[in-house]
């Protein structure tokens, strides 16, 4: 069923960032070729709807956040989709997954776009030809630093960041679902809003006191990163599970 509910959400959220995608690796080809061409009136145009179509995507990504969740399951579509055969947490999961996914890809076509912009730049062929060079020094100081868990530090560092990424998902979550709570019916934009902040706060209160029992400075390079990423690990499970307990016991749709 999970499957099915992920088909949806794509979907659904299809339609506002496929297109967006597209503009902006059409736009950035644009842009490219006026430069080249030297034709200003059509570069000048073109840079000033990209800068705008990278600040539409950056909104519209947290917006189809919020309103995927709020509405879809917090709001009137609630209704519906609770009647589904499945539980709370597997309606979270898709919402999480999807725009999780959205945000590797929005990422994905940042980078294609920067690369058509820059691609006819001496500066940028020089990277690019240097690139092996500065590949190999990487390697090496990681092998340094981390005693040669070379695959490990590139399979954790993505990792984190898409754990982090998901943290500041949840956390939005966790907000919205505060605010849904009956007690605070009248006010939930609001509630919401200041909820968010909380939680923040909490969690950045939370990991330093933690980081202050924590004797990074006796551990290993590699053994700081496993901890580090299992942190994260274990706030995201507990927002996880915040969000769940108050959308199964304290759903309030009205």
């Amino acid at each position: 069923m999970l499957g099915k509910l992920l088909k949806y959400e794509f979907k659904a959220t299809s339609r506002t960032f496929l297109p967006i995608y597209g503009a902006l690796i059409l736009v950035a080809l644009g842009n490219r070729l006026f430069r080249m061409g030297n034709i200003n009136l059509g570069f000048g145009l073109t840079t000033a709807i990209l800068v705008g179509l990278f600040v539409a995507l950056g909104v519209l990504t947290l917006m189809v956040t919020i309103q995927r969740f709020n509405r879809n399951l917090l709001g009137d579509e609630g209704y519906l989709m609770f009647t589904l055969p499945v539980g709370p947490n597997q309606l979270i999961f898709s919402k999480l997954i999807t725009t999780v996914i959205w945000g590797i890809l929005s990422g994905i076509v940042g980078g294609m776009t920067f690369v058509i912009l820059m691609g006819d730049y001496q500066v940028f062929r020089e990277f690019i030809n240097a690139w092996p060079e500065l590949w190999n020094e990487l390697m090496k100081g990681i092998q340094t630093e981390f005693n040669g868990q070379v695959a490990l530090v590139l399979v954790a560092i993505p990792v984190i960041g898409i754990l982090s990424y998901i943290e500041g998902i949840l956390m939005i979550y966790l907000a919205l679902a505060t605010g849904q709570l009956p007690i605070f019916s009248r006010y939930r934009g609001i509630i919401s809003f200041i909820a968010f902040f909380i939680i923040n706060s909490v969690l950045q209160l939370i990991t330093g006191l933690i980081g202050n029992f924590i004797p990074f400075e006796t551990m290993s390079s590699t053994t700081t990163l496993m901890v580090v990423m299992s942190g994260i690990m274990v706030l995201d499970v507990a927002l996880f599970m915040g969000i769940n307990y108050i959308v199964s016991k304290h759903l309030n749709l009205e």
